[in-house]
């Protein structure tokens, strides 16, 4: 999800495994019910169907993602780890 969000893709993901921190639901990608097949079938043609929606989902995802994996944030956030852990 990170991976395309980053790209400028919309996603569609399950409500499982932490997807919804990264998906905002009609945002930046949808998100569908676990072990929906039904339900990602029409989210899927939703998309599909939608190419301006899609693309705004998409850019949407891009802004997200640099906002929250920028480098200099992850390597703040890694450096923290590394301090806290041996107490700095």
């Amino acid at each position: 999800l990170l991976e395309a969000s980053s790209v400028g893709r919309a996603c569609i993901a399950y409500d499982t495994g932490g997807c919804d921190s990264l998906i905002i639901h009609n945002y930046n990608g949808l998100i569908v019910k676990s072990n929906s097949a039904q339900e990602l079938a029409v989210e899927l043609e939703y998309l599909l169907k939608n190419p301006q929606i899609r693309l705004e989902m998409g850019a949407n995802g891009r802004k997200r993602v640099k906002e929250l994996f920028s480098s200099i944030l992850v390597i703040n956030k890694t450096l923290q780890i590394y301090k806290d852990t041996i107490g700095c």
